[in-house]
């Protein structure tokens, strides 16, 4: 009698496995599995959320046309079936699926975005507040004098005033209290502090538009079919960055607003928030289409958020039309910090190909050559981080340890995984690992390591207390008008208001600067350029002129003995 077959597995559960093998084999069985669930009903809604990811990952690694169209019509009713499972909502919670609700603490800058595009789908979620009476001295300080008698008056609920608060337009709770910030005569930054220290939680609903995770997809000429195995190994960084870039596609006005709206929902949905995508500049967003399907959306910072004296950039990794990822850039002269998060449904891709081209673009529009990734990032105070071996993806793409008793350690690690392939580091040895910052930078190229900003920072304080006996307002005069003296800005007072706000903000360094006598007059000028392109359009120029300044480069290292 012949062996009985083995029972099947779980079709989801056989996907999952297969989810980053290509090839003919492993393309026929998946086009049979999901041919298989969709012929069949899905009663579980964490087998629907896992069936959806599924979905996903194949549509931005897709094996050829015939299973990209499959995928799509499976994606398309992922929302039927949620709605089939409606008596079990809660369960979807936080999935970002079609139909289904998030829970989150949704900043002042995202939460003026999101109301403006859903504004019938967002409300406070009152079951999660235990104590309302933040929200009610947030009332209190934009409402009129008198208004506060009633909302003060403890004989009187709460939900009798916010009824009487409601205008015809209002929506509910939520947006009652935003029309009385934005109308209010706090400043915008005094607005975003204050309810982003209330922590509200707040309910999103999220519809079967392109908000949801499942259809936050855009279509593209060209699609990347992978009929071979993913690129799963690191590559040669040196040799990438040298690469140069396909032509770079500067986003018109209209285009810009319609990316950065999708790429916001695409973080909302995730209850993520990027800062340059919280304040991003719409006259300065740029496309770098890739290899591979791979398309790289890079965004600056309007002027007044932009950091003091790096270059803020943010990042929107798409594959194949699909959101994959999000990283920030942060560059002064040729060192940039790195970060890149791939989401969780697309970490079993090509993540050193990512990464690679990451640095690549990178280079190519930033002019960064040293990079760095914070010690978080490789695991620091984070055993989940360890345990997904962040520090050794990062290893095999060739960062190493700013601390050479640390880089040591991590090279007899590599010779003994080297040595034997099963060998694996245990957690007290990876926190070891992952004590100081990474860094990487082609031969030939050296810096003392990232700028010490934060001694940067502890060096105008003390400056203002010794010098000015702690008055602000006095040392900032004084620096404004021998700032003003130093770069012969006469012209500033009829520069536009982002040129005049950098001004202001870097005034205090540029008085600073001890040997500014020795200054030749080419680089007096060039410096004074620099002020001015902080308040640019494009943050890139300022960039470029920091690159053409060395004096001022080593200006800002020269305060790191100060730090203690």
């Amino acid at each position: 009698m012949p062996d009985p077959k083995p029972v099947p597995p779980d079709p989801i559960e056989r996907l999952e496995q297969l989810r980053s093998h290509y090839g003919a084999a492993a393309r026929s069985e998946r086009d049979a599995l999901i041919q298989r669930i969709e012929g069949s009903s899905i009663d579980e809604p964490e087998a629907l959320v896992r069936y959806n990811d599924l979905l996903l990952f194949a549509r931005a690694y897709p094996d050829d046309a015939a299973m990209l169209a499959r995928v799509e019509r499976a994606l398309g009713r992922i929302s039927g079936r949620v709605r089939t499972l409606g008596d079990r909502a809660e369960e979807f919670r936080d999935t970002g699926l079609p139909g289904s609700y998030n829970v989150h603490t949704y900043s002042w800058s995202m939460l003026r975005e999101l109301l403006a595009t859903y504004p019938d789908a967002l409300e406070l979620h009152w079951e999660e507040i235990d104590d309302s009476s933040g929200y009610f001295e947030l009332a209190s300080l934009c409402a009129a004098q008198s208004e506060v008698l009633g909302i003060d008056d403890d004989r009187l609920e709460g939900d009798t005033w916010m009824l009487a608060a409601r205008s015809t337009q209002d929506r509910g709770d939520l947006a009652v209290l935003y029309r009385m910030l934005e109308s209010s005569r706090l400043p915008e930054h005094a607005r975003e502090i204050l309810f982003d220290r209330l922590r509200l939680p707040i309910r999103w609903a999220i519809g079967s538009g392109e908000d949801a995770r499942t259809t936050s997809i855009r279509r593209r000429k060209q699609i990347h079919f992978h009929r071979e195995p993913l690129q799963r190994e690191a590559l040669d960084l040196a040799v990438e960055m040298k690469r140069p870039l396909p032509p770079v596609e500067r986003l018109d006005l209209a285009e810009a607003r319609s990316a950065i709206r999708w790429m916001k929902s695409a973080q909302s949905v995730r209850n993520r928030e990027l800062y340059p995508l919280c304040h991003p500049e719409e006259r300065d967003v740029v496309r770098v289409p890739l290899e591979r399907g791979l398309e790289i959306y890079c965004f600056g910072v309007r002027p007044p958020r932009r950091l003091l004296v790096e270059g803020l950039y943010g990042q929107f990794l798409v594959k194949n039309g699909v959101p994959i990822g999000y990283a920030l850039s942060s560059v002064i002269g040729r060192v940039c910090e790195i970060g890149l998060n791939v989401y969780d449904t697309y970490r079993a891709g090509e993540n050193a190909f990512l990464y690679a081209q990451m640095m690549r673009t990178f280079h190519h529009l930033y002019g960064a050559e040293w990079f760095w990734v914070p010690r978080l990032q490789a695991g620091y105070g984070n055993d989940e981080g360890l345990q997904s071996g962040a520090f050794w993806f990062y290893d095999k793409l060739g960062f190493r340890s700013l601390d050479p008793k640390v880089r040591s350690a991590a090279d007899r690690e590599r010779e003994r995984r080297l040595r034997d392939p099963s060998y694996r580091a245990g957690i007290s040895t990876l926190r070891r690992l992952v004590t100081e910052d990474l860094f990487w930078a082609p031969a030939g190229v050296e810096e003392p390591g990232p700028y010490p900003l934060g001694a940067l920072g502890l060096a105008v304080t003390r400056w203002i207390s010794d010098r000015f006996g702690g008055d602000r307002e006095r040392a900032s005069v004084w620096a404004e008008r021998e700032a003003r003296k130093r770069l012969g800005l006469r012209v500033v007072s009829r520069s536009g208001q982002a040129e005049q706000e950098a001004f202001h903000r870097l005034a205090p360094l540029v008085a600073m600067i001890p040997d500014w006598s020795t200054w030749p007059n080419e680089e007096r000028n060039r410096l004074a350029r620099l002020v001015r392109a902080k308040g640019s359009t494009r943050e890139t120029s300022y960039l470029e002129l920091s690159r053409q300044l060395p004096r001022w480069l080593r200006f800002l290292r020269s305060f790191a003995p100060n730090l203690d």
